[in-house]
């Protein structure tokens, strides 16, 4: 992000040929570049990190009663689209033609 970073979690190895981050966290997401110079010239190469995280949702277990023939719409909101959510009942996985019962 332009600033210059001094942390305690990143590491140089191997004469700096390598960059350890230990425990990755959002603050560590961005371009990365490393530069070699010699008196021929220059190469550079980017790398991007993007730190990923499991899905977060309440964990609360909810009873939800309501009467035969009443209607009801159950909801698991996620902030992330790109997560894949797979509703199961009883431990069996429901497709869209599936009948509860």
């Amino acid at each position: 992000n332009g600033q210059q970073m001094n942390e305690t979690d990143v590491l140089f190895m191997n004469d700096r040929q390598q960059l350890h981050i230990e425990s990755a966290t959002d603050h560590h997401a961005g371009r990365y570049s490393c530069v070699a110079e010699n008196k021929p010239g220059r190469a550079e190469k980017d790398l991007i990190v993007a730190v990923l995280k499991p899905p977060q949702m309440d964990n609360q277990h909810r009873i939800i009663e309501l009467a035969e023939n009443e209607t009801v719409t159950l909801t698991c909101p996620i902030n992330d689209p790109s997560v894949e959510i797979q509703w199961t009942k009883n431990g069996i996985p429901i497709t869209t033609s599936n009948n509860l019962q």
